[in-house]
């Protein structure tokens, strides 16, 4: 003879809405989207005390909280996004003009001819060399090996 659980609807239900819900799982990199934060705000409020429900001000104040965050997040990516940007332009307005950079047994110049934009941070090409934009010690206008012109008062005629 086997036994068989008889569990009534009713009491199924009433267990699982007085169970608190399960905690959502934090991102990989360990933090909470708003969207984990409200679902947290939402139980909390769900099953909370009614003899001491929360205050006002602790609503708001967390709300201003999440909300705060989230647009310093939002700053902190457009920040990035903005030296990211102008990283890219420096690189390109280097074409054509010598740069002396770090290597590994001194310093070097020569002049930029091409710039690689596929990479997190710009590589410049300087004849069959390249340099990363972090290698970059000094930029001039003139190649290495030409004598840098002398100014004088009168200007150059158009031929």
């Amino acid at each position: 003879m086997s036994v068989q659980s008889i569990a009534s609807p009713v009491a199924t239900a009433a267990t699982s809405a007085l169970s608190p819900p399960a905690v959502p799982a934090p991102a990989p990199n360990g933090a909470l989207s708003s969207n984990d934060f409200l679902q947290l705000l939402v139980a909390s409020l769900k099953y909370q005390d009614p003899s001491e429900p929360m205050k006002t001000q602790e609503l708001m104040a967390q709300s201003t909280q999440m909300t705060t965050v989230e647009q310093l997040i939002e700053v902190a990516r457009l920040s990035q996004e903005s030296f990211a940007l102008q990283q890219r332009n420096s690189a390109i307005s280097l074409v054509g003009r010598t740069v002396a950079y770090s290597a590994g047994d001194g310093s070097r110049d020569g002049v930029v001819t091409a710039v690689d934009l596929t990479g997190p941070t710009p590589v410049l090409h300087l004849g069959s060399v390249e340099v990363s934009m972090t290698d970059v010690t000094r930029v001039t206008d003139q190649p290495a090996s030409a004598p840098r012109p002398t100014t004088s008062g009168s200007a150059p005629s158009a031929a």
